[in-house]
């Protein structure tokens, strides 16, 4: 039992003497995480995979001219024209690069970087969902190191690799820690943070448009079930606002390919891999 109030006592000494905020440590561990992983991921040698390099092209595509064409003929796409639709990639990832190679030229490396980021930036939402829910940061990081370090989730692989799941991750997390903060507050800032982050979410990955539709549908049947009137209104405005916003892919991939939803991945990635 002393032992336990002396514990309890340093740790309350060593809180006193800590001279930054709840806040400002959040984003210290954030900024410490983020400078780690370019490290790591550039010590790796900043490698790619098919996926990476065909955002890329997608990204080059888009600074070419040919809006959201895709010019590989491998294995049956040679039935296609010169330039055809892109099937299976969202534009966000592709669109950040673009953007990149607009300034700088045509340059890979931007995805190494851009998941790198990611996955530093995604300790950030889960250590405030940390602090909201069980009053530390503690719980919130404890998840980060299972997600990161767990070999089975692969994070690691894609972050050497260039590709997109932490950014996915990373925007997930935001989205859930801005619905809470709404929920809380209904404060219009945490209203739009969530639209954007629920946007960019959809938009990074095929599968992740099912996750938005599964999402929004819990979320407003729970929220009706279980907030205040205005606060589920507050979360109803949060998710029309992002359904507006993701309507334009939904219909494009409708008049594409005859449904809302495509989480195949396009054949050209993987047929003549040599």
């Amino acid at each position: 039992m002393k032992a336990a109030q002396t514990l309890s006592a340093s740790a309350t000494s060593l809180t006193r003497r800590w001279p930054f905020t709840a806040g400002q440590t959040d984003w210290l561990v954030t900024l410490l995480f983020t400078a780690f992983w370019l490290w790591f991921a550039w010590q790796h040698g900043f490698d790619n995979s098919p996926d990476s390099w065909y955002r890329g092209l997608l990204a080059n595509s888009i600074i070419e001219g040919h809006s959201y064409l895709i010019n590989l003929r491998q294995g049956w796409l040679y039935e296609h024209p010169v330039w055809h639709p892109d099937a299976a990639h969202p534009p966000f990832l592709p669109a950040i690069y673009a953007l990149y190679f607009y300034f700088f030229g045509p340059q890979i490396s931007i995805a190494n970087v851009v998941v790198s980021l990611s996955a530093g930036l995604l300790v950030l939402p889960l250590m405030r969902l940390s602090r909201l829910l069980t009053g530390g940061a503690i719980a919130g990081l404890l998840v980060y190191l299972a997600v990161a370090f767990n070999d089975k989730a692969d994070f690691i692989f894609e972050v050497f690799s260039g590709l997109s799941i932490p950014v996915a991750l990373a925007l997930l997390a935001a989205a859930a820690y801005f619905m809470l903060q709404l929920a809380i507050t209904g404060a219009f800032r945490h209203l739009l943070g969530g639209v954007l982050a629920l946007v960019g979410f959809y938009y990074v990955r095929p599968g992740e448009q099912v996750i938005f539709a599964w999402l929004m549908l819990w979320a407003l049947i729970l929220g009706h079930r279980l907030l205040p009137r205005q606060r589920w209104v507050s979360q109803m405005q949060m998710w029309g606002m992002g359904s507006l916003l993701a309507l334009p892919w939904a219909v494009r991939n409708f008049v594409l390919l005859g449904s809302p939803f495509f989480t195949h991945t396009t054949p050209a990635l993987w047929a003549d891999r040599g």
